[in-house]
């Protein structure tokens, strides 16, 4: 039917996430394909709660998360940034309004990080099964495995263990929750992730766009050293510490060791790239089309606005509704 549909417009046909199989069939009949994802600063919420995004990116050649082939993102950052001062100002906005892919509503109670004389390692918990671990290399072993690596690396160290948020909300799965409390030194669900960022001397991750947000939130301290078991899409550009990809999940015996960056990038070229040419931007409220600067003013502007319990309410129940259907 979007064959059918796609040519008698002469449109594109536009297909959510990498589903690689799906595209091909779509491309092998003839049609043009984009892949649409959530972009890098999404919603106040999260997005398996079914909060709406004010971003969007869609790739005609592959997602950001896809590196095992050359990406949009990739191409974007070879073109170069015709102009670095935004890419500048855009940093400086994410860091004063302490901006993410996911904002809270700045309602919730917000714990400290413990104290702790030994080296501070934060470690980046994901949702088995992400898109960016199936293409970006993380530990067959998942969550257990990079917590064991990260043991093995820092066996003095304090490791803070941060699950996903979608792990926090019950809505997905955490198998080895237990077996990795008991490696962690603490388990911090509930601590905003720029402050468990800003607390850490090593954040060790294996794809989670926590590791970049450590860069872009925690630079004026020196920034904490961001240590990549897996490939995210902000790895090998010399931004951070690159392992080998890792080979067996748990039965590893040894760290991975450190590869050179394939190619160097300051981190405002990146920014410009990543937030303002990659994804789209709509306003919040009227899903107006607009530039990234004006959807993160009111993206910010909207996380005091109190919901009601009736809205939250029915959103949590629609999620946890629709996520017992695959």
């Amino acid at each position: 039917a979007a064959l059918t549909l796609a040519r008698r417009l002469d449109a594109s046909i536009a297909v959510w996430g990498a589903d690689r199989a799906r595209i091909d069939r779509l491309r092998g009949a003839g049609a043009e394909v984009v892949a649409l994802e959530d972009g890098f600063v999404r919603s106040i919420g999260l997005g398996v709660e079914h909060e709406r995004p004010v971003s969007l990116v869609a790739a005609r050649h592959a997602l950001h998360f896809e590196t095992d082939r050359e990406t949009d993102l990739d191409r974007i950052l070879a073109r170069g940034c015709a102009d670095p001062e935004r890419g500048c100002r855009l940093l400086e906005r994410l860091r004063d309004g302490a901006l993410t892919k996911y904002l809270d509503d700045r309602t919730a109670p917000r714990p400290s990080p413990p104290k702790s004389d030994r080296t501070r390692v934060l470690v980046v918990g994901q949702v088995n099964g992400d898109a960016s671990l199936r293409f970006g290399g993380g530990y067959p072993g998942g969550n257990l495995a990079l917590i064991e690596a990260a043991r093995r690396r820092w066996p003095e160290g304090f490791l803070l263990y941060k699950p996903h948020p979608d792990v926090v909300s019950g809505l997905r799965p955490d198998p080895d929750g237990e077996a990795i409390a008991a490696i962690a030194d603490a388990v911090a669900p509930e601590i905003p992730p720029l402050d468990a960022a800003a607390w850490a001397e090593v954040v060790e991750t294996m794809t989670s766009q926590l590791g970049l947000e450590a860069l872009i939130h925690a630079p004026k301290k020196g920034g904490p050293r961001v240590v990549c078991h897996g490939r995210p899409f902000y790895a090998a550009r010399g931004l951070t510490e690159d392992l080998a990809p890792p080979r067996g999940g748990r039965a590893v015996a040894e760290p991975p060791v450190a590869e050179p960056p394939a190619a160097s990038v300051d981190l405002a070229r990146f920014a410009h790239a990543a937030f303002i040419d990659y994804p789209r931007y709509v306003t919040p409220g009227a899903r107006i089309p607009c530039p990234p600067e004006v959807a993160l003013e009111l993206l910010d502007a909207a996380r005091g606005r109190p919901r009601s319990a009736f809205s939250r309410l029915r959103k949590r129940a629609m999620a946890r509704l629709l996520s017992l259907f695959p």
